[in-house]
């Protein structure tokens, strides 16, 4: 979606079971992926199964037509996977006041989903990054109590 070419979507897709935490902004101007991300997340307990961040539209200050489109693009991917839709997480950053690109976003779903793998978390890193400088992540994985434990993240932001 990006004029320059780089990579703007990332999909993150858990195993069922896994448990997603999230830090979402206080800012009282914000994105209606969040609310609908944030709720959503509250609402299974942490047990979501996918993430879909764009970069480059924040899709905040987009009025109702924000919702609408995170909605859309949730719903969609929810199908894909085979998934109910509360089970989906959108993040938007970017150009605030820019809506989403909902056909180009939609367009590119089966090719998300193809591309899932094990590796694949820089490359998901890389996707969210807009004026940062460079990518946040981290990845471990322990044993605790005789079960393997994998814990992952990444964040955003160049301030």
């Amino acid at each position: 979606m990006k004029s320059s070419g780089k990579s703007d979507l990332a999909l993150i897709v858990a195993p069922k079971g896994s448990v997603c935490a999230a830090t979402f902004t206080k800012s009282l101007l914000k994105a209606a992926c969040i609310d609908i991300s944030s709720s959503r997340l509250e609402a299974k307990n942490g047990y979501v199964r996918a993430i879909l961040i764009n970069s480059g539209h924040a899709n905040a200050c987009t009025g109702s037509r924000g919702e609408i489109d995170s909605l859309l693009i949730t719903d969609a991917l929810a199908h894909r996977l085979s998934l109910d839709p509360n089970e989906v997480l959108i993040c938007s950053t970017g150009v605030i006041g820019v809506p989403i690109p909902v056909d180009n976003v939609l367009k590119n779903i089966d090719f998300l989903v193809k591309s899932l793998n094990e590796d694949g978390g820089h490359a998901a890193a890389q996707a969210i990054l807009t004026t940062d400088l460079v990518d946040k992540q981290i990845a471990i994985e322990a044993n605790l109590g005789g079960q393997k434990v994998r814990i992952g993240g990444m964040a955003k932001g160049s301030g």
